[in-house]
């Protein structure tokens, strides 16, 4: 297996790409921590890995809460001890007009998707730190470049995750510690599907495409930076 003992930390593991990176890494040999809000739907996942023969533990975590964060990377480290991967996965969107959306919309989506990234960034850089190496990934889209109307907080997010990887990147690569940003689209997600109604799912990526890049970008050599990596179906037009 390519990834042997090592251990992973992946947000958002209950369904679509989350779910899908956690499958694909496990069966390369990674010990998996599954987190997300709901629990039922993680802990099914988990079961599925173990199944297939892997190792994963399923914790319910609200990434935006300081107090979760770390309750789930101690649990982590007793179980499979300190992660060397971790997947910033789990995403809120809100779809709103600026005029229309609710202040709580906007501070969801900004919570979960770049509070929750820098919270467990910072739980689990200072062994990463201490182990002289690591894998992050970010999980970035390409609404990180153009604005769309009623996303405002969902690509405002995505932007500020672009840009976060990016400095996270230049503090932490001369520790061994590579930063992997994915900017994604036309991945069929339970999301997309809700966002795009209208489009034929057959013309975009799986999932499961995304788990194989984070797989190749761990087992590359420690020299092979991958800092940014733009996955779309050939189909999509956006």
């Amino acid at each position: 297996m390519l990834l042997t003992n090592r251990v992973a930390v992946v947000t958002g593991a209950s369904k679509g790409i989350g779910q899908a990176i956690a499958k694909e890494i496990a069966a390369n040999g990674v010990r998996v921590v599954l987190a997300s809000r709901a629990e039922d739907k993680l802990k099914a996942v988990a079961k599925e890995i173990v199944t297939a023969g892997g190792e994963a533990l399923a914790i319910r975590t609200d990434i935006s809460k300081v107090e979760d964060v770390m309750r789930m990377v101690e649990m982590c480290k007793e179980r499979f001890g300190p992660p060397d991967i971790l997947v910033n996965n789990a995403g809120a969107i809100a779809r709103a007009t600026i005029h229309e959306m609710a202040i709580e919309e906007w501070d969801e989506v900004i919570a979960v998707n770049l509070r929750g990234t820098f919270l467990c960034c910072k739980a689990v850089l200072g062994d990463m730190l201490k182990m002289g190496k690591g894998d992050i990934f970010i999980v970035s889209s390409n609404r990180a470049r153009r604005g769309k109307a009623t996303r405002s907080a969902y690509c405002a997010s995505k932007a500020g995750l672009r840009l976060f990887g990016q400095s996270l990147r230049e503090e932490v690569r001369e520790h061994n510690i590579r930063v992997h940003t994915f900017i994604l689209a036309g991945v069929d997600t339970p999301m997309i599907r809700n966002s795009y109604p209208e489009a034929d799912p057959s013309e975009w990526i799986a999932s499961k495409d995304v788990g194989r890049m984070v797989v190749y970008c761990c087992s590359q050599p420690d020299i092979v930076d991958t800092p940014e990596i733009e996955l779309r179906s050939l189909a999509s037009g956006d």
